[in-house]
């Protein structure tokens, strides 16, 4: 029994020899493995450059580059101090300084802007039917003295227009007559003088009285005017036709036949060459969105024509009517043969022939009576 356990003692201890000796061979194989690859790596090493050894590297080779940049940078403010502007060459900043110079002067032609809205500013107030502002800022205006008589004449036109509408016939009379005595060279004067000579022949408006007189010195006024070479509104205006009709009528009244047929004649006369187309400022001042159509214009006034002389073909005849009525007849006669060519005016005569035929059968019977 002895024996059999000192036989396995044995055994477990040269079993752990051998096992102590292995371990210990492969213990010298890891040390071995790990030497070899030190061994590799170290022998890699000379071929990798260690982390220092390249910043060092590289900061030496910034170093190195400074010199070039440093020159770069000095060879760039050489070069842009070199590089002067042309003389010919405005930069930005010196091109807005000279507009800037430039606007801020005035022109010296020019006029003010006040001034260039005096006329805007009364037209719009005429226009709005701001009557009672017209009336005040045309007096505010009249008394300044930067106005030219062009424009206190057009002011104190917009102020008798003004007037006309609120009724005040006497206050617009005085306005037209001092456009007439104070601004004999303005443009509308012809206009005028007819409106003014229509106010003295009506006692329609409040405030006017009829003044036969200073209505014919009107017309007469504007037929003159118009008749003038030397003026820019020379010629048979609209106006001057009305003119005429209107003296035809005021010697007719005082049965001065001769001239009331004159003036009836000379609107029957005039053609249509004969018509001057002025411009109404005063008309293109109150309606600005509405500009005059010079086409438009001119069909207006032929057709204007074309209704006076339709209107004096009868005009005409009335002249020849006498108190005695064969003194009418006489004038009829002569008057049929006159105007021959002319059916309208042989239409009214006729006319107007059959009755004063009439009147003599009626003054005779009435005589025979008596």
């Amino acid at each position: 029994m002895k024996r059999f356990l000192f036989i396995i003692t044995l055994t477990l201890v040269l079993n752990g020899i051998v096992i102590a000796g292995k371990s210990e061979q492969n213990n010298q194989g890891i040390e071995q493995q790990g030497a070899n690859e030190i061994a590799i790596a170290t022998k890699l090493e000379p071929n990798i450059p260690s982390v220092k050894k390249q910043e060092t590297k590289e900061a030496a080779i910034t170093v190195k580059s400074e010199p070039n940049s440093q020159s770069i940078e000095k060879q760039g403010t050489e070069k842009i101090a070199a590089a002067k502007p042309e003389p010919n060459i405005i930069t930005p900043k010196k091109r807005e300084t000279k507009r800037v110079v430039i606007t801020a002067k005035p022109e010296p032609n020019k006029p003010s802007l006040e001034k260039e809205n005096v006329k805007q500013l009364i037209a719009s107030l005429a226009r709005s039917r701001e009557f009672t502002r017209v009336i005040e800022e045309g007096k505010k205006l009249l008394l300044r003295t930067d106005l030219n008589s062009d424009e206190k004449a057009y002011i104190r036109l917009e102020m008798a227009k003004t007037y006309e509408a609120l009724s005040q016939g006497r206050l617009a009379k005085e306005k037209y007559g001092e456009i007439l005595e104070m601004h004999p060279d303005y443009n509308q004067n012809v206009e005028i003088a007819v409106r003014l000579g229509e106010l003295n022949n009506s006692v329609i408006m409040d405030g006017t009285t009829r003044n036969l007189q200073q209505a014919i010195d009107c017309y007469r006024y504007a037929i003159e005017r118009s008749e003038d070479q030397n003026r820019p509104e020379h010629g048979m205006q609209c106006a001057t036709l009305g003119a005429h009709i209107g003296l035809g009528y005021l010697y007719l009244v005082q049965d001065e036949y001769e001239e009331a047929r004159k003036h009836f004649e000379a609107v029957y006369n005039c053609e249509p060459e004969m018509m001057s187309i002025v411009s109404d400022e005063s008309q293109k001042m109150r309606y600005p969105k509405h500009p005059e159509d010079i086409a438009k214009q001119k069909a207006w006034v032929l057709k204007h024509l074309e209704s006076a002389k339709t209107s004096v073909r009868r005009d005409i005849v009335l002249t020849c009517l006498r108190p005695d009525p064969e003194e009418s007849l006489v004038a009829l006669r002569t008057l049929m043969k006159v105007y021959a060519s002319d059916p309208n005016v042989l239409a009214n005569a006729r006319s107007v022939y059959e009755q004063e035929v009439a009147r003599k059968e009626s003054l005779r019977k009435q005589s025979g009576t008596q």
